[in-house]
């Protein structure tokens, strides 16, 4: 209801050749389906197009940002979706994000002193099927992350048939999604779904 709408938005937006740059759990928005899109593209860039962003200029949520986005200032790309698509993908699945589960993860400078390894993120409560497709698409370097959300999906689907652990349950992951939100007070009370713009929203 959450990881699968999540990436197939991606690929779609992606497929446009836009890139949302504002990927995050606050902008989420469930359906009278009970699935959960991706919304909000107040911040998104079409690739073919000059980004207007002056230079020196954070544009996102800072958390969910890729590094060298932050600290290079380089135009975003799908991969910098992707990026923070697992991080989100992360904070809907634990309750938290990698900075509160991980204290010594710092996403702006490689991910801290020492390389976040699959064994941590396991240990945060993520499954083990999950863990490796996750701590690629969070790698440093963005050159080793993916950059089509469509395989980062395929890997998650593969590696969730291969799970150790037992997955969270939908009610768990709805209650912990709608628990962030309040967080961020981007809670949404009106009694209608709420959808991306058609034309980059023609998914389930």
């Amino acid at each position: 209801q959450v990881i699968k709408p999540l990436l197939l938005g991606l690929t779609e937006l992606h497929e446009l050749g836009v890139i949302h740059r504002d990927v995050k759990p606050g902008n989420l928005f469930q359906g009278e389906d009970g699935i959960y899109r991706l919304g909000d593209l107040g911040l998104a860039l079409y690739e073919g197009k000059k980004s207007e962003t002056e230079t020196g200029t954070i544009v996102g949520t800072v958390a969910y940002i890729a590094p060298e986005v932050v600290m290079s200032n380089l135009k975003a790309d799908s991969s910098d979706d992707c990026y923070a698509a697992a991080h989100t993908i992360i904070e809907v699945l634990t309750g938290e994000h990698m900075i509160k589960l991980l204290p010594r993860y710092n996403p702006l400078f490689g991910g801290g002193i020492k390389p976040v390894t699959k064994n941590d993120l396991i240990d945060c409560g993520l499954p083990e099927g999950l863990a490796k497709p996750l701590l690629k698409a969070i790698h440093p370097d963005r050159e080793l992350r993916y950059k089509s959300a469509k395989v980062f999906l395929k890997d998650l689907e593969d590696g969730r048939r291969h799970k150790k652990k037992k997955d969270s349950s939908v009610d768990d992951i709805t209650k912990r999604l709608e628990g962030l939100k309040e967080k961020v007070g981007q809670v949404d009370e009106s009694p209608k779904p709420i959808y991306v713009v058609t034309v980059f929203l023609l998914f389930s």
